[in-house]
């Protein structure tokens, strides 16, 4: 496994190391490898960007398929800019457990259309519009783990979760399970992570590696606790009614 070693800035700052994966009780782990010197990023960089094995993904045509079947090159609906093509797919299978377990969002809290599950840091587009003085816009990228609340919004740990990561020519807002949700930024910081034969790939494709940010504001669980779940939780009539 990766150790991430964490400088935190300020009065209580100081440095801090964290597993990229779940440590297993009694087992023993040998340091084999030090980078003593890898470029500093920003913490959400590091973090998983993806949809899980069945996701629905609306295409450009306007029907859906299953995230697994897509290939490089398929045309995807995009929020800002139409039908966009794929340009790179990543899969990872990992442990559901710690911060690799998947938030599961059923059916119909923010009007999607299926259970969306997702990493954890994986940003949800929220769209709520009209004047709030407690909504500094009516745009929202939310992490995932922001609206879990246990009962609604929850984590599912335990087995294997197979990850699908999206890569378009921008940092795009995409439909899945009908919904708005952001596509895998691409930055030195996350191609840096990745296993060689990946990131090798993606430097190809994108060689100055520095897509900017989709437009919206990040919500942080302070906003969300203060605009309250009617605020962010959206269910389809006909879902609901189910």
């Amino acid at each position: 496994l990766d150790l991430l070693l964490l400088r935190l800035d300020g009065p209580a700052g100081g440095l801090f190391a964290a597993p990229l994966s779940p440590l297993g009780p009694r087992i023993d782990y040998t340091l084999v490898q030090v980078d003593a010197a890898p470029p500093a990023a920003a913490l959400n960089d590091l973090l998983c960007v993806s949809f899980v094995h069945g996701t629905m993904i609306t295409l450009a045509c306007g029907s859906q398929r299953p995230i697994e079947t897509l290939r490089a090159g398929d045309r995807v609906l995009t929020r800002d800019h139409g039908p966009q093509p794929i340009r790179w797919i990543g899969h990872a299978t990992q442990r559901a457990l710690g911060a690799l377990a998947p938030v599961v969002i059923p059916r119909g809290t923010l009007g999607n259309s299926g259970d969306l599950i997702v990493s954890q840091h994986h940003r949800i587009f929220l769209y709520r519009p009209g004047r709030r003085p407690d909504m500094p816009t009516a745009e929202l990228l939310v992490q995932a783990r922001h609206l879990v609340d246990g009962s609604t919004v929850y984590l599912r740990e335990g087995g294997m979760v197979d990850y699908f990561s999206l890569v378009f020519d921008r940092h795009e807002i995409i439909y899945a399970e009908g919904i708005p949700a952001e596509s895998l930024r691409v930055t030195e910081a996350t191609v840096a992570r990745l296993p060689q034969g990946l990131s090798q790939g993606l430097r190809a494709s994108f060689p100055g590696l520095a897509q900017p940010q989709h437009f919206g504001t990040e919500a942080n669980r302070q906003l969300l606790d203060r605009l309250g779940p009617a605020a962010l939780y959206r269910r389809r009539a006909s879902t609901a009614a189910r």
